[in-house]
């Protein structure tokens, strides 16, 4: 059984024209996910909730910010990357 560990970050209130950029030390054993904060909330009470994803190419991921509002970004490695480093642009 493969345990994952999750690193959270909250965005703040975006508008919906922002392109996130994360850049990770490692791109196997990551998955990437945004939620806004409705579904960051049923993540965290281990309801049932909607997230959007990207792929890591080359160790950098993109993701467009579909709407206004309060967003969170949750990166969840594998035991074997949980050292990873990450990097978070917003423009």
């Amino acid at each position: 059984m493969i345990l994952m560990k999750s690193k959270q970050f909250n965005l703040g209130v975006l508008d919906g024209r922002e392109v996130i950029e994360v850049t990770l030390s490692k791109g196997e054993g990551v998955d990437i996910k945004l939620l806004d904060s409705v579904n960051f909330q049923n993540f965290k009470e281990g309801l049932k909730y909607f997230f959007l994803t990207a792929n890591v190419i080359n160790g950098v991921a993109k993701m467009e910010i579909p709407s206004t509002g309060r967003w969170f970004l949750i990166i969840d490695v594998d035991e074997e990357n949980e050292d990873v480093k990450t990097s978070i642009r917003i423009f």
